[in-house]
């Protein structure tokens, strides 16, 4: 069995790295374009956002099919915004120190952040 998950991983990275290098990808982490810059800042407002608990403001910026991965689950838009209404998680503070983006297309983007310095409670703890 981990060796069938180990193959289709692989396969699946050979596949995102064979059409990642057919788009024309914009990446540039020490000059960002305007296009790059603007979805930097907007990264960096959604984390303080979190912090704010400002689910409101996150609401118009996840796309109603988005998923969030944690160790404990994944949930759908609704869940995640009920977590971080409720400070079930609550991410107090989180320092971004790495930004980069690649932009495919239009209306495609990856965003790179990491390393991050984070201060959070889980549960109230």
């Amino acid at each position: 069995m981990k060796s069938l998950i180990l193959g289709l991983s692989f396969f699946s990275m050979g596949i995102l790295s064979a059409s990642a290098q057919t788009a024309q990808v914009n990446s540039s982490a020490t000059n960002p374009t305007n296009a790059e810059q603007e979805i930097i800042t907007l990264s960096k407002d959604k984390w303080q956002w979190m912090a704010d608990k400002n689910v409101d403001k996150l609401a118009g910026l996840f796309d109603d099919k988005a998923k969030f991965v944690h160790m404990s689950g994944t949930w759908k838009k609704d869940e995640e915004l009920d977590i971080i209404k409720t400070g079930s998680i609550w991410y107090k503070q989180a320092d971004v120190h790495d930004t980069a983006v690649e932009l495919f297309g239009n209306n495609t983007a990856i965003i790179w952040i990491g390393p991050i310095s984070m201060i959070q409670a889980t549960k109230g703890e």
